[in-house]
């Protein structure tokens, strides 16, 4: 008869086997030879970039994923950080089955870990790239100046980003490092939209086009784009201010029902066992788990600003 001891040993060993695999397989490709290319272009930027609306929802799931661990500044790739999530769920789950818990609670301690983790990384995300829309208007006005000093692009950006605070000197810096290798300042902005995908870098990157192919002042330009930028954000921490309200009283809810029943598992668990062993229970569970999802995109899509 196996026992939950030996159940746990196999989840740790499991965990171990994948994540020295892993760091194995990351070493074995950092040490090939990377072949000479026209364009400085990383590997997951160019995963990033293809289009896979006719592909599979496997493919497609896969590079929305790879477009939120590059964006959200993380340095897995998908397939690395999707098995690391995986084994850690098995072990979490692990943990929870020697516990001797419900084999329901196991299961959903198993997908609560899988959800919890798909959408940490979406939550990195937003905060990274909500900083860098913060400190973008800043960053422009410094790039206003050098231009208007005299400095190149390439030097105005390296300028620019090593005076900025983290994640916009990061990605400046990241477009200096594509001019030294050859880029015109069209396609490294560009490729900062792409990696930012936000409505200020499009614009930065339609205002540098556009000097590239008709040329004019750029700092006049950049200065006019900093105060649009500036003056957008404070109209949408305004809206946000407004609309704070009914988002707060939407935590709240949820974090009502879950301490509902995280209490009346642990004091009362006999009276809720039904739940999670009647048929009717678990029809119960899902249809509220059901609910509350579509509430809450649905509470999402109404208090949204688009701008």
């Amino acid at each position: 008869m196996i026992g939950a001891i030996d159940v746990f040993v196999f989840c740790a060993i499991a965990m171990t086997v994948c994540v020295v695999a892993v760091v194995f397989k990351r070493s074995q490709s950092d040490a090939k030879e990377i072949p000479p290319m026209p364009l400085l272009r990383v590997r997951r930027d160019t995963l990033m970039n293809n289009d896979a609306r006719e592909r599979s929802f496997i493919v497609r799931f896969d590079r929305s994923l790879q477009r939120a661990l590059i964006r959200g500044g993380v340095s897995l790739d998908s397939t690395t950080y999707t098995l690391l999530l995986g084994c850690f769920a098995f072990l979490i789950a692990g943990v929870a089955f020697v516990a001797e818990l419900h084999l329901t609670l196991v299961v959903l301690v198993f997908g609560g870990v899988i959800t919890v983790g798909m959408i940490a990384i979406y939550v990195i995300m937003a905060v990274r790239i909500s900083k860098f829309a913060k400190n973008l208007p800043t960053s422009l006005e410094l790039l206003e100046r050098a231009t208007r000093a005299g400095e190149n692009l390439e030097n105005a950006f390296r300028l620019a980003g090593e005076s900025s605070e983290e994640p916009v000197k990061g990605e400046f810096l990241q477009c200096v490092k594509q001019m030294q290798m050859g880029l015109d300042a069209q396609r490294v902005a560009e490729d900062l939209a792409s990696r930012i995908d936000s409505v200020d870098v499009h614009l930065l990157a339609h205002n540098l086009a556009i000097h590239q192919r008709l040329g004019g002042k750029l700092a006049d330009s950049l200065s006019r784009l900093s105060t649009s930028i500036r003056d957008r954000s404070q109209c949408e921490e305004k809206i946000k201010s407004m609309t704070s309200i009914g988002r707060y009283s939407v935590l709240a809810i949820v974090v009502m029902g879950l301490f509902v029943l995280g209490y009346m598992l642990s004091a009362q668990p006999e009276y809720i066992d039904n739940l999670f062993t009647s048929p009717l229970g678990t029809k119960l569970l899902v249809y509220a788990a059901v609910s509350e999802l579509i509430g809450l995109i649905w509470v999402g899509f109404t208090l949204k600003s688009d701008f």
